[in-house]
């Protein structure tokens, strides 16, 4: 039995024998050892901000496996078929996406194991022939207590290394510090934020990408969101922001609709009383003839 063998068999073993959840760290190891990267560390780009991922810290609630949802029939138009091209990878794993959060509530589509398998098949030729092999070997070794979500962020993490632009990781974190919100866009906002998050390698929802969404709100905005209750998910911040928008878009209607809006009507014209006397009386007239 050759070394890499002993080694794969001895990995494949101590997951077997594992009674938690893997973390982020240890997958990764898993993974160098599959891909025959076995002099440690993941030679990659970096995995994120503090928070964005990895081991839960010191009192913190260790990842919990995806349960089997309900069984419903597939929907929507396969993924296209990648074979390797760099720069068809970004819009491939962005397809793939869309397809699996079409799919999120078909039986197995939920599972970050099977998930990563889904991709594999739509991946052919042989530019990503060897690659697919030994990423399908790392998910054979990995037991059904460790299959959490950090399965499907390290495999993307990886698929963009191998097969994305080398500097495009870093090339998206700069323009996330640059990505601001141009009233009152804020669809675009979320959506570019989103994009460029996910090109940067960075975690959607850790708090440190909470606190780099606000940080491109305008600042009225921005304080309209940190209002109680304070949000603590992604989910929450891009709900109050999107309600604050709403509110100052309908406000803004509102005056400019109504320009008269705030200034008095025209009150009706006053009588002009030159006469000092009503109208149908006669005023007697005196002259020298008549006056008393």
């Amino acid at each position: 039995m050759s070394t890499q063998t002993q080694t794969v068999t001895q990995t494949t073993t101590a997951a077997v024998a594992s009674q938690h959840p893997f973390t982020e760290t240890e997958l990764k190891e898993l993974l160098n050892v599959a891909m025959g990267e076995r002099g440690g560390g993941t030679g990659g780009p970096p995995s994120g901000p503090p928070g964005g991922g990895g081991p839960p810290a010191a009192g913190g609630t260790a990842a919990q496996p995806v349960t089997a949802a309900a069984n419903v029939k597939a929907m929507g138009k396969d993924p296209p078929v990648f074979k390797g091209e760099r720069s068809k990878a970004d819009t491939f794993m962005n397809e793939v996406e869309k397809y699996l959060t079409l799919n999120y509530d078909v039986a197995g589509f939920n599972s970050p194991k099977k998930k990563v398998v889904l991709v594999l098949t739509f991946m052919q030729g042989p530019e990503v022939e060897e690659w697919t092999r030994r990423m399908l070997q790392w998910i054979q070794q990995i037991p059904d207590e460790s299959n959490t979500d950090t399965v499907w962020c390290v495999f993307q993490r990886r698929f963009y290394r191998r097969f994305t632009d080398t500097q495009a990781d870093s090339t998206a974190r700069k323009e996330l510090t640059h990505l601001k919100m141009r009233f009152p866009d804020i669809d675009s906002y979320i959506a570019d934020f989103e994009q460029t998050v996910r090109k940067a390698l960075y975690h959607l929802g850790s708090h440190e990408m909470n606190q780099q969404f606000l940080s491109g709100l305008p600042r009225d905005i921005a304080e309209d969101v940190m209002r109680y209750p304070t949000p603590i998910t992604y989910q929450e911040h891009t709900e109050k922001a999107l309600a604050s928008v709403r509110s100052k878009v309908l406000l803004q209607n509102v005056f400019r609709g109504n320009k008269t809006f705030g200034t008095f009507a025209p009150q009706q014209q006053r009588p002009q009383w030159n006469n000092t006397h009503p109208q149908g009386q006669n005023t007697s007239q005196y002259n020298s003839s008549n006056a008393p």
